[in-house]
């Protein structure tokens, strides 16, 4: 792992630092709750700790002394887990940019190469030369680590990723899915699964239909739809239903999971 802490600035968004690889690019956890608003500590406890990192920082104390300070920096599957428990407005802006913008450029060159209006063609081309310089750098050093695994590590790795399979489905869907297509994720009925969520106070029933207690209300977990049917004397007729967002989906998974409760796809 490439220890090296790289400092990018967005107008919106401030500094937020970034370390590891162009492979496994790292995120400082203090720097996204910030723009997101969140506790940092309550966050840390909801996200996978293989994902998680401890790296040495240059910070600045209160006499403007540059300092090295141990640092949370995460990964790019709890980044997302990061994101998705915010409900500010910011958050899908942010979203976008990391997604859009950061993350393919550190893919491609090794780093987020920041340039303004100052700089001549010769500073940006030279930055970008640095960049790739550096990238090139890592990959071989993360070569010669991936040839020195033991059959024993690479076990592991895979039993890692298995772990993150329902994560990557979640990311990879767009729209809202019903109940019943949730519960089929957990082996459950739609019936068993209302009721599991009713015992765990997440939802209860209200004129028909399953409503978030007021607590869980306005964090983007849920989409009410309404569907037309007609009555066996042939009256036409319309109810609500509760959809699930993939961030409702998210939190549905965490909430689940503290339960012991995993998906199919994540059960031995």
């Amino acid at each position: 792992m490439n220890n090296q802490v790289t400092i990018f600035n967005n107008p919106q968004f401030g500094e937020i630092r970034t370390a590891g690889t162009a492979d496994n690019p790292l995120f400082c956890l203090a720097d996204l709750c910030r723009v997101l608003e969140l506790q940092a500590g309550a966050t840390k406890k909801r996200l996978n700790d293989r994902g998680v990192s401890s790296i040495n920082t240059p910070t600045y104390n209160q006499y403007g002394t540059q300092v090295m300070q141990e640092m949370i920096f995460i990964n790019e599957q709890n980044l997302y887990k990061v994101i998705m428990r915010s409900d500010k407005p910011q958050a899908e802006p942010f979203q976008d940019w990391v997604c859009g913008e950061v993350l393919p450029s550190i893919r491609k060159t090794g780093g987020y190469i920041t340039t303004t209006t100052e700089m001549s063609d010769a500073e940006i081309l030279a930055k970008a030369v640095l960049v790739a310089q550096t990238t090139i750098a890592n990959r071989e050093t993360r070569i010669k680590q991936l040839e020195s695994e033991n059959a024993e590590q690479k076990t592991l790795i895979q039993q890692m990723q298995k772990g993150n399979d329902y994560l990557n489905v979640i990311l990879q869907s767009k729209g809202t899915l019903a109940t019943t297509q949730i519960a089929a994720d957990y082996g459950m009925s739609a019936v068993k699964f209302n009721k599991k969520l009713n015992e765990m106070r997440i939802q209860h029933k209200v004129n028909g239909q399953w409503i978030l207690y007021s607590n869980l209300m306005g964090k983007g977990y849920v989409h009410s739809r309404t569907i037309s049917f007609t009555h066996s004397d042939g009256r036409p007729d319309t109810r609500l239903c509760s959809e699930w967002t993939q961030r409702g989906r998210m939190f549905l998974y965490d909430a689940l999971k503290e339960i012991g409760i995993l998906p199919l796809i994540e059960r031995n």
